[in-house]
């Protein structure tokens, strides 16, 4: 028992593995792309119609509005970025990520403003008025 212990802990496992043989990415064929756009698509349509259930839009606060911008910016400065990368596919430049974060502080304000909007609306629908 003594020596399988000794053998146990002088032999170290990973050595005696296999190596892993790492897959080569193969690249997005043309109908791939199609499935991704049209996904993308339909995304963008079901946000949008669950955005418009009939209630109307409510102005947010300046103090909610002020505490939700610099996640509102972040993430838009983020999906900026992103978009950059796939835009890249098309030939088009991949910005920098200090150029993503300056689109963000200005993109993140009319994104912020409706969630803002909607977060109030919410706000008052719990409170039951």
């Amino acid at each position: 028992m003594k020596r399988i212990l000794a053998l146990a802990t002088i032999l170290p496992a990973p050595a005696l593995a296999k190596a892993f043989d790492r897959p080569i990415p193969q690249p997005q064929t043309e109908t791939a792309e199609f499935w991704f756009l049209v996904g993308s698509i339909a995304l963008i349509v079901a946000l949008g119609a669950g955005a418009m259930d009939g209630q109307p839009a409510m102005r947010p606060s300046w103090k909610l509005f002020a505490a939700l911008y610099p996640f509102g910016a972040g993430a838009m400065g983020v999906n900026l970025f992103f978009a950059s990368l796939i835009g890249s596919w098309l030939g088009w430049p991949v910005l920098t990520p200090w150029q993503a974060a300056a689109g963000g502080l200005v993109i993140g304000l009319p994104a912020t403003y409706a969630f803002a909007g909607h977060i109030a609306r919410l706000m008052k629908q719990a409170e039951g008025s």
